[in-house]
């Protein structure tokens, strides 16, 4: 486990162009707020917060493009096949990738997104805004889910083609559900808290009530849950078609 790690590493540093587009996306986008708004230093965290959440929304959706563009070329480029060739258990290779491209990446995007707020909180203090600890370890718990689904997915179809995927599960899936679900619920005479927990579910929501909405037991929950769900789903996935040798 610690040489396929250690491999991994070894891999996302010298992946050459790929790196490099990570680090400019994401630093990129994590200046974004300030671009978007440049008075954005001399106002409190309470009065950015609809423009770090615009951010953070744009932030989530592209960057994990980037990432599963370098998953997959491990094994478009065939090189990603040796792991399996040296007899690793599945588990490890699965767990190796994990934890360097989705664990690693996912901390080191969540430390860029939010150090323009800390900026501001230093600078000018919170404002209205409360439960700021919690607002932040639910945000790394998001960070956390894109990256690792990104990850995942990755190896699940082990194919550029999986950018497509992760796409549509982040915008489309996200985005219909805002606006099915709430039709279905009407025709299903299921009451509004019903409905709203059924949306919290999506990441798209799950970010909006980060940034806007006052936190509560059932949000960090619901939060938690989904992020171990679509992950478990993803890495049962993944497990699967290694299991039954599914290579290209």
């Amino acid at each position: 486990m610690c040489k396929l790690i250690r491999a991994e590493i070894y891999r996302l540093l010298h992946s050459g162009g790929y790196m490099r587009v990570m680090l400019l996306t994401a630093l990129v986008m994590a200046m974004l707020p300030l671009l978007t708004d440049f008075s954005l230093l001399d106002k409190t965290l309470a009065e950015t917060m609809e423009t770090f959440l615009m951010c953070s929304n744009m932030f989530i959706i592209y960057l994990p493009i980037v990432i599963v563009f370098f998953v997959t070329a491990g094994y478009m480029k065939k090189t990603a096949y040796y792991e399996v060739m040296a007899g690793n258990k599945i588990g490890h290779i699965i767990g190796s990738k994990v934890l360097v491209d989705g664990i690693g990446i996912g901390i080191v995007c969540f430390v860029l997104a939010i150090g323009l707020e800390v900026v501001v909180v230093v600078k000018n203090g919170t404002g209205a805004v409360t439960g700021l600890p919690a607002r932040v370890l639910l945000f790394l718990v998001i960070c956390l889910h894109v990256t690792l689904m990104t990850v995942l997915v990755g190896m699940a179809i082990k194919h550029f083609a999986a950018a497509a995927v992760l796409f549509l599960r982040l915008q489309f899936l996200d985005m219909m559900s805002a606006f099915l679900v709430p039709v279905l619920a009407e025709k299903c005479n299921l009451s509004t808290e019903i409905t709203e927990r059924i949306l919290r579910c999506t990441l798209t929501q799950q970010i909006m009530d980060v940034f806007r909405a006052d936190i509560s037991v059932e949000l960090v929950i619901i939060t938690v849950v989904s992020f171990v769900v679509e992950v478990a789903f993803w890495y049962g996935i993944v497990y699967w078609t290694m299991k039954k040798r599914m290579y290209r």
